[in-house]
């Protein structure tokens, strides 16, 4: 790409589109599960056309199972609108922290595939900071995405999202302290791309076994 903007736009789409296909297999794993269901209740059904005693619990077992997969795949249907809708205005007033938790959702089965846990830490209050929230989601998936292959050998990683006194900073503790999770390893170019648009820094802290993004309070009008 020629332009920093090129690069930001790349970026993107690289970005939905994993995004868009975890979310699509999630969901093709719920409804897997409740085909499976709705065929041991067509046997079930048979049997009991045949005379012979069907449990109840059985029946009623099934039937949770089933409503527990609608109510998963409403969840994984909500969190990917809210992505979706992220893109709708290029700046936006938001809770960082509500914004991690939805990153976390979303890429949740990526790191469980790599035997990773995601987790995060601190107070539930709003930290509100206004940024361009899908740009955002790209560099903390960037981020993660880094982080999870330079996990230490507990294989968690835990972000937490605290105020500062120009805005906001965003940790990823729980990386390996190596030089293939330094900064440099980190930020290329989509990275820098990313940070540039965001008017935002990040650094790894080796001797933490972190990354640490910091963030200002408005980003101010995009030009």
């Amino acid at each position: 790409m020629t332009t920093e903007y090129d690069m930001v736009g790349e970026t993107g789409l690289k970005f939905f589109g994993r995004i868009s296909a975890s979310v699509s297999h999630e969901i093709k794993n719920v409804l897997a599960i409740i085909n499976e269901s709705a065929g041991l209740m067509e046997d079930l059904a048979e049997l009991t056309q045949r005379g012979t005693p069907v449990d109840p619990e059985r029946m009623k077992s099934l039937a949770q199972k089933v409503k527990h997969q609608i109510k998963r795949a409403d969840g994984i249907i909500n969190n990917m609108n809210r992505f979706a809708h992220s893109a709708d205005e290029a700046l936006q007033d938001i809770d960082l922290r509500d914004m991690v938790r939805l990153v976390l959702a979303l890429c949740e089965r990526l790191a469980t595939m790599r035997g990773v846990t995601l987790a995060t830490e601190g107070n539930g209050n709003p930290l509100v900071i206004r940024t361009n929230p899908f740009l955002l989601q790209n560099l903390i998936w960037l981020c993660l995405d880094f982080a999870i292959q330079a996990v230490d050998e507990a294989k968690t990683l835990v972000l937490m999202a605290e105020a500062t006194e120009k805005g906001a900073q965003l940790s990823i503790g729980g990386i390996r302290a190596s030089n293939d999770a330094s900064e440099d390893a980190l930020l290329g170019a989509p990275e820098k791309a990313l940070l540039g648009a965001l008017k935002a820094e990040l650094s790894v802290d080796i001797v933490g076994r972190q990354i640490v993004m910091m963030l200002p309070r408005d980003r101010g009008p995009l030009r």
